[in-house]
């Protein structure tokens, strides 16, 4: 499979992000890559990685927003032994173990504002300096990033240095968020169910009309990372040739549900939630096996004495 069929859907979103690629995969400049959290952002960094001459070389991702503020400049460049109390021995950062290839800077908008001058002259000079060395070194290789948020509006709140935005952003990449691309949800899902069908020795395993038409509906606050998580349950709970909206335990949508609920405390809202999601799926269930509460169990992988603690909590007989 070519690295960039990664990119699943015919959307034109989709679409234009491939074309991009194109271009991008074949030149050094950095990348800026924009979009909500379970869009995909690492899976395009990868993609332009390997479609690039540097596809052989090392991907090294670092989340900038996970380490913490003092350690940065120790994961980036490294250190010599003796740089401070607990550097026992010599450490390479993460710029020499990427050399030749491509460093993934993930959630750039949390990058300390006093961290990123360094970042910046990396950046532009290719060159940094190792913690308690005085020597300057010099590295190749390419950088992405990606953030969630509006870097221009970073600029202009004075937390991102306005040089460094602009030395990111050469190239610009935006993956727009699931619930804008519906038509791309069967490809993703017909993907994710061989997957996960073939992980767990169930490869003919089908989506129903009545499930795709659910997932459909659904607005994906969590994006594909999301639809990723609820097709791996799915493909674990069922049982049978084809998955039904049962084995999906998508929340309520916001769209079906009281606005003024939205005011209640939370944990009394959450059992709300729960307390329908299980109903309901208890329902589906019973009603697909046609009252049979052995079978309904064991498709929801459940002893049979918790599914009838579940029917009588709920009020559901069998002959629902």
């Amino acid at each position: 499979m070519a690295p960039d069929l990664k990119l699943i859907g015919t959307s034109r979103a989709i679409r234009d992000v491939k074309q991009k690629l194109a271009l991008v995969s074949t030149c050094d400049a950095t990348v800026l890559i924009t979009g909500e959290t379970g869009t995909g952002k690492e899976i395009l960094a990868r993609t332009i990685h390997e479609l690039s001459y540097r596809s052989s070389k090392p991907f090294v991702t670092i989340n900038c927003g996970g380490l913490p503020k003092d350690l940065i400049e120790n994961e980036l460049f490294g250190h010599k032994r003796g740089a401070y109390s607990q550097a026992f021995e010599n450490r390479k950062g993460l710029v020499e173990v990427t050399s030749g290839g491509t460093l993934f800077l993930d959630e750039i908008d949390s990058l300390p504002l006093d961290a990123q001058p360094k970042l910046l002259r990396l950046l532009q000079e290719k060159e940094y300096r190792i913690v308690g060395d005085n020597k300057i070194q010099k590295v190749d290789l390419r950088f992405i990033a990606a953030t969630i948020t509006n870097l221009a509006d970073r600029v202009t709140e004075k937390s991102f240095r306005a040089d460094l935005f602009y030395r990111l952003s050469i190239f610009n990449l935006h993956l727009s968020p699931l619930r804008d691309r519906k038509e791309d949800i069967p490809y993703l899902t017909d993907h994710f169910v061989k997957r996960f069908g073939q992980k767990y020795g169930k490869k003919d395993l089908k989506v129903s009309k009545e499930a795709l038409a659910n997932l459909m509906s659904y607005n994906w606050p969590g994006n594909i990372r999301e639809l990723e998580h609820a097709v791996h349950r799915a493909v674990l709970w069922c049982c049978e040739k084809e998955l039904q909206p049962a084995h999906f335990d998508l929340p309520i949508c916001e769209t079906k549900t009281n606005l003024q609920d939205w005011n209640q405390p939370y944990h009394h809202l959450k059992k709300q939630i729960l307390d329908s999601f299980e109903a309901a799926y208890i329902s589906k269930l019973l009603k697909r096996h046609r009252g049979n509460v052995t079978s309904a169990a064991r498709s929801a992988r459940l002893d049979r004495r918790t599914f009838q603690r579940l029917m009588v909590k709920h009020g559901i007989n069998r002959t629902v």
